[in-house]
C-alpha cells in the first residue's frame, strides 16, 4: 500500500465498459434511464463499449498521469473482451484496476478450463469492489435479484488467495436495520474498506421520485443504524467512507464523509466523467486543484441536475463552504427539522476532517495485499 496525499486530486479514472446489466438492483442509478415504464429496460439492452474505444480511454489515463481506475458498467465482468482489456491495462500499460461488480459471474467456467476470476487475476486485475448490501440472502435477492451465496463463494476464493477487496453498501430504508449484521458478516474476510452510499435520487430515479423517496427513509432513522455499523468497522480496523451524507446529521463521524465537493480529492473516486466514458470518449473533469475548486465544485450547487438545496439555517453554518446541502426531493418530503448547523469558525478545506484518517487514502498496489 501507499498513502495518497490527502487533499490532492484523485489518480483514478473510470472505465465504463457499457451499461448492459442482468441484475435488478432496486436503487440502481440508471433506473428508468430511457423513461421506459420498465425500471431496467435500458440496462437489458444497453450496448457494450467496443474494445478499441476502451483501449483508447485506457491510453488516455496514462497520458493524463492517472495510475488507477475502476471497471464499471452495467456488469463489467460480462463484457466479451473483459479479460483481454484487463491484460492490456495491467500488463501492457501498468495501470492498477478495480472491478465494481455484484460478482455473480466471476466463477463462471471458461472454455479452456478454470473460471473467469482466475483468468482476470492472471491478466493482472488488482482489486474488486463488491456490492454486498445485506447479509440476509432473502433481502439480498429482493434488493438485487441475485444470489448472495455466489458472492460469498467469490469472496472465499479471494480470501484463500490472500487477496483483499472493498465493499459497497447502498443504504436505504429497505436494508438500514440490517447494517450491523451485514458488516458483522464480513468479519474474518479480507475486506479493507467499506463504502456506505446513502441513497441518492439521481439519474433515472429522478424521473420517479415517488418510487425513490419511499426507499430512502428518514435520515435520522437511517443514521442511527449506520453509525452502529461504522463503530463495528472501526473496531475491526476496516476503513469507512460514507458518501453523500449531510455532516450535521453525523456529528462525530465527519472523518468518514465524502460529498460531491470532495469527490475529486478522494483517491477512490473517478476524475473522468462516466457519461463520456460510457461512449468510449476520453474526458477529464479537471486537471488541476484550481480547476476543481473554481469550475467543478460550483456545478454541484448550481446545476439543476443535482437538485441540491440549502435551508435558511445553512447560511451561518461553519461547514457551509464544504457542504453539499440536501436532496431537494428529500426536503420536499421531510423538511429541514433534522438539519442543525455548525457554529463558526468557517471551514473551507473539503478534506478538513480527513487529514488524520489515512485508512481511506491507502491505495492497493499489489494484488495479494
Amino acid at each position: 500500500m501507499i498513502t495518497h496525499p490527502c487533499g490532492q486530486l484523485s489518480p483514478r479514472g473510470v472505465l465504463d465498459m457499457g451499461r448492459r446489466c442482468p441484475h435488478s438492483c432496486t436503487f440502481c442509478f440508471y433506473s428508468f434511464y430511457d423513461n421506459s415504464d420498465d425500471q431496467f429496460h435500458y440496462l437489458r439492452r444497453a450496448p457494450w463499449v467496443s474494445g478499441e474505444a476502451l483501449r483508447r480511454v485506457l491510453d488516455s489515463f496514462v497520458s493524463w498521469g492517472l495510475t488507477h481506475f475502476d471497471y464499471t458498467g452495467g456488469e463489467p465482468s460480462l463484457h466479451p473482451e473483459c479479460v483481454e482489456i484487463t491484460r492490456y491495462a495491467h500488463r501492457e500499460l501498468g495501470l492498477k484496476g478495480r472491478m465494481i461488480t455484484l460478482g455473480m459471474f466471476l466463477l463462471a467456467p471458461r472454455q479452456r478450463g478454470g473460471v473467469l476470476l482466475d483468468d482476470l487475476l492472471e491478466a493482472g486485475l488488482d482489486d474488486f469492489l463488491f456490492s454486498f448490501h445485506t447479509a440476509d440472502p432473502a433481502l439480498f435477492k429482493q434488493l438485487t435479484g441475485a444470489e448472495l451465496d455466489k458472492l460469498h463463494r467469490v469472496m472465499d476464493h479471494l480470501d484463500d488467495r490472500g487477496f483483499s477487496y472493498c465493499i459497497n453498501i447502498v443504504v436505504s430504508s429497505l436494508n438500514e436495520q440490517t447494517l450491523s449484521e451485514t458488516v458483522a458478516a464480513l468479519g474474518g474476510r479480507r475486506v479493507r474498506m467499506v463504502n456506505f452510499i446513502l441513497m441518492r435520487m439521481d439519474w433515472g430515479l429522478r424521473n420517479r421520485p415517488n418510487i425513490a423517496i419511499a426507499k430512502k427513509g428518514r435520515l435520522t432513522h437511517t443514521i442511527r443504524h449506520l453509525t452502529a455499523a461504522v463503530d463495528l468497522l472501526n473496531q475491526s480496523g476496516i476503513a469507512v467512507n460514507i458518501r453523500y451524507a449531510p455532516y450535521c446529521l453525523l456529528k462525530g463521524y465527519e472523518r468518514h464523509i465524502v460529498g460531491y465537493k470532495g469527490l475529486q480529492l478522494d483517491p477512490y473516486e473517478w476524475r473522468n466523467g462516466t457519461l463520456a466514458a460510457s461512449e468510449g470518449v476520453p474526458y477529464l473533469k479537471c486537471h488541476t486543484l484550481d480547476e476543481h475548486r473554481h469550475e467543478v465544485v460550483p456545478r454541484f450547487e448550481n446545476d439543476p441536475v443535482y437538485k441540491l438545496v440549502f435551508g435558511p439555517q445553512c447560511a451561518g453554518c461553519g461547514l457551509r463552504p464544504i457542504c453539499d446541502g440536501a436532496d431537494a426531493f428529500y426536503i420536499e418530503e421531510f423538511g429541514w427539522e433534522e438539519f442543525v448547523p455548525y457554529a463558526p469558525p468557517v471551514i473551507h478545506d473539503y478534506v478538513h476532517f480527513r487529514h488524520d484518517y489515512p485508512g481511506v487514502f491507502l491505495m492497493k498496489e499489489q494484488p495479494h495485499e
